[in-house]
């Protein structure tokens, strides 16, 4: 089985700066012996940002990182949030909160008005 190759970031960077000097993808291929998918993959990631293109060993650059652990932070905020509504709907609106639709009553009282005798819900 064939050994598998790793390239440096300087070997990569000195690929794209001969694509962008006017080389030939196909050029460039034969001449190092690279597929041309592999080279157009290392070009992509060069057009995207070249300061941050071939980080490292498959590891998330370090803004992909903090990106991905903001957004993990935000859905535990959006789920905290969520949370102290359930809990102060449940603690002091549904129990302090006079209504006048309701007569200057607390839900929770109306409610138990309404199933204790068996008043016809307003519409």
């Amino acid at each position: 089985m064939k050994k598998r190759r790793r390239f440096t970031r300087e070997f990569k960077v000195s690929l794209m700066r001969e694509l962008e000097s006017g080389k030939g993808m196909a050029e460039l291929c034969r001449e190092h012996e690279l597929h041309p998918s592999l080279v157009s993959k290392w070009r992509l990631q060069w057009q995207d940002n070249p300061g941050l293109a071939f980080s490292g060993r498959g590891n998330v650059s370090t803004s992909s990182a903090k990106i991905a652990e903001l957004e993990r932070r935000n859905i535990s905020v959006n789920h905290e949030a969520y949370q102290n509504i359930q809990r102060f709907i449940e603690d002091v609106y549904n129990q302090k909160r006079l209504h006048s639709f309701i007569g200057y009553k607390t839900p929770n009282e109306y409610e138990k008005e309404v199933i204790t005798q068996n008043i016809k819900l307003p519409t």
